[in-house]
């Protein structure tokens, strides 16, 4: 409240008085939103100043009445080109070259097209119309964004991603000629993970236990890695520890001293483990290997020396090992026939070797190499009819690769002509062959729900064995992932699940 005083004078003597009364609330109130808006504005100008995209407002007629330093920089324009103007002006003067404004303005909606400022960079903009609560466009704001740098990641991007698949080809050449150069042949997939595997452990010294059945490949496999490492310089030595009798594999492994015992010879003689130095030594057979020996060979890996038989004085050495079984140590360990110690020493780097019956699409691949192979070899030039591919394609070769390579030669070498026909096969092919030639044996009479039951259950578990994984057997049984766990987690399979079920069962040939 002001109060405004007037006295009355008359005479020069005073009589009396006039009081006015004004109420100020209502100009307190103003002055308070005043305020807020002043607050409101000065927000306002920041949050545009301080984005990276240009802003702009216009009012409800599409003039243009604030703009960012960012849209005018964004845009090559100053601020005399646009504010005050419609977007419509704009455009028919050519200052602009189109306005997502006028189109939001005319059409009533949110608009997003490229625009080409002056100096001809492209620019994403955006206009959203804001309404009134009677549907009225009041206000349009427009984001702008300078595509150019977003343009320019798009092409590094897809720089990158060439260079990627460059190298991703370039890759491939150097696994296929490293795979052709160490006798590698594949086209499995679990196989070329555990080539991938054996190339990246290549680079390390780290040691590696390679598994897998009789003739599967593991020594090939160990060629491999020493070959693509950094130690194929220096010799790759092999010792096969099942076939050196007990009493002279110490001797073999470590040399001896001279007149270390009967029969030595008078100088003495190096041992693998020196052969070997800075290069890699592969024990075969390690299974077999005497736990006396054993003790000898772990304390070799853990400290790096070791002594000649009958010698005192250690000797360094620098050996990459490479442990080669067609047994389970882990079973041997439980046994007491292998020590638990030194089966972790050697079990760094796992490496199993899936069975050739597991991986049959690289029979073809095998016995094509196998033929060129003898071909070459003995100056012939002899080709398998198609019969005899189905043969060799459906016998179960325990024998795994060593067999099938032992095939090829003997046919090779005993065909009369030209053409291998079946009657040069084998018996034990062609007796196997009467006996599986479906994948599937039944041998009772089931519920027809309960065989396919049985028969799903047996190949998802059959799957899981071969691909080593649910996504492993998810591609070998050409159906989703989700697929294979849900149905495993149904029949409570796992990696060794029993294959076998009443009535039905899975060949694995």
């Amino acid at each position: 409240m002001i109060a405004n005083i007037n006295f009355i004078n008359l005479q020069e003597t005073s009589c009396g008085a006039v009081i006015i009364f004004k109420d100020i609330s209502e100009l307190e109130t103003l002055k308070k939103e005043l305020k807020k808006v002043k607050e409101l504005s000065e927000q306002l100008d920041s949050i545009m100043e301080s984005s990276f995209d240009g802003i702009a407002i216009s009012d409800g007629n599409g003039r243009f009445i604030r703009l960012s330093k960012s849209y005018l920089r964004i845009g090559g324009l100053n601020p005399d080109q646009i504010l005050g103007k419609t977007a419509e002006e704009l455009v028919n003067t050519g200052v602009l070259d189109r306005s997502p404004t006028l189109i939001a303005l005319r059409e009533k909606r949110p608009v997003s097209m490229i625009q080409h400022n002056c100096a001809g960079k492209q620019i994403f903009s955006t206009s959203n119309p804001v309404f009134d609560e009677h549907g009225n466009i009041v206000q349009i704001v427009t984001n702008m964004r300078d595509m150019t740098e977003l343009l320019y990641l798009r092409e590094e991007i897809k720089r990158v991603n060439e260079l990627n698949e460059q190298y991703q080809r370039e890759l491939e050449e150097w696994r296929a000629k490293s795979l052709a150069s160490s006798q590698i042949i594949t086209q499995n997939v679990q196989m070329r993970k555990l080539i991938t595997l054996a190339s990246r452990v290549a680079k390390v010294d780290s040691t590696v236990l390679i598994t897998g059945e009789s003739g599967v490949g593991k020594e090939v496999m160990a060629k491999y890695i020493h070959s693509t490492s950094s130690r194929r310089e220096a010799p790759l030595i092999t010792v096969n520890c099942g076939a050196i009798p007990e009493n002279l594999l110490e001797s073999e492994l470590f040399g001896y001293e001279k007149g270390a015992f009967t029969g030595a010879n008078k100088e003495g003689r190096p041992g693998m483990f020196e052969l070997a130095h800075r290069g890699t030594l592969l024990l075969d057979e390690i299974s077999e290997m005497p736990l006396n020996l054993q003790v000898k060979l772990l304390r070799v890996i853990q400290e790096q020396q070791f002594f000649r038989v009958g010698g005192t004085k250690p000797i360094s050495t620098d050996v990459r090992i490479i442990a080669v079984t067609n047994r389970n140590l882990a079973d041997l360990v439980k046994e007491r026939r292998f020590r638990e110690d030194l089966y972790y020493r050697l079990n760094v780097v796992p490496i199993e070797i899936p069975p050739l019956r597991e991986r049959r699409e690289d029979i073809v691949p095998l016995i094509t190499h196998f033929l060129a192979k003898y071909n070459k070899k003995y100056n012939l030039n002899v080709r398998l009819s198609n019969e005899i591919y189905q043969y060799l394609e459906r016998h179960n070769w325990p024998g795994n690769v060593r067999e099938l390579q032992n095939v090829i030669e003997r046919l090779v070498v005993t065909c009369d002509g030209n053409v291998v026909s079946i009657a040069n096969l084998p018996s034990n092919i062609l007796g196997q062959d009467k006996e599986n030639d479906s994948p599937v044996l039944v041998r009772a009479v089931i519920p027809m729900r309960q065989a396919e039951e049985m028969m799903e259950r047996a190949l998802i578990n059959l799957a899981l064995a071969a691909g080593r994984t649910t996504r492993g057997a998810a591609e070998l049984l050409q159906v989703a992932h989700s697929t294979v766990v849900r149905k495993a987690a149904r029949y409570g399979l796992n990696h060794g699940a029993d294959m076998h079920q009443a009535g039905l069962v899975i060949n694995q040939d």
